[in-house]
C-alpha cells in the first residue's frame, strides 16, 4: 500500500504542476483569481483553517495543494482551451480521475483489493501526462516544424 500511496501522491502533484504551469502561462501570474468561484471558496477556506492551526505540518503556500482531487479536473474542464491540445477529450480526463479517485479513496480506507492495479493505472496516466506536457513544451520551444 506504501507503494500506491506514493504512486497516487506523485500523480496528483504532477497534475497540479501541470494545472499551475499551464494556467501561469495563459492567464498569468493572478490565475488562481480566475479559477471557478466554488473551486476557489473551497482552497481559501481550507488555506485558512490550515494556516490557524500551524502545528499541522505540511505545505501551506501552494494555493492548488488546498483543493480536494476532484477539484483538479474541474479546473481543467473550466479552462479546457489550454488543455485540449494535451489531453485527448474531456471524457477521457473525467474518466481517468474518476478511476484514480477510486484507488485514493480504496487506499486511504486500507482497501489491500487497490493495490498493484490501481497503482499501475496511476503509473500509466504519470507517465501520459508528463510524456504529453513534455511534447507540449517541447514543441512551443521549437523552431522546427511539429509533426
Amino acid at each position: 500500500m506504501a507503494r500506491l500511496y506514493a504512486v497516487l501522491h506523485c500523480f496528483e502533484n504532477e497534475i497540479r504542476s501541470l494545472i499551475r504551469e499551464t494556467l501561469e502561462e495563459h492567464e498569468g501570474p493572478d490565475w488562481a483569481d480566475k479559477l471557478p468561484a466554488k473551486v476557489k471558496q473551497f482552497a481559501e477556506d481550507r488555506k485558512k483553517s490550515a494556516l490557524a492551526d500551524t502545528w499541522l505540518e505540511g505545505e501551506k503556500s501552494d494555493f492548488l495543494g488546498f483543493m480536494e482531487f476532484g477539484h483538479l479536473s474541474q479546473i481543467i474542464i473550466d479552462k479546457w482551451q489550454f488543455f485540449e491540445d494535451i489531453i485527448p477529450s474531456q471524457h477521457w480526463l473525467k474518466q481517468r480521475m474518476d478511476e484514480l479517485e477510486k484507488a485514493r479513496q480504496g487506499q486511504a480506507g486500507g482497501r489491500e483489493d487497490f493495490g498493484e492495479a490501481f497503482a499501475e493505472v496511476a503509473v500509466r496516466e504519470i507517465n501520459t501526462a508528463h510524456a504529453a506536457r513534455s511534447y507540449s513544451t517541447a514543441c512551443s520551444t521549437s523552431s522546427t516544424v511539429r509533426p
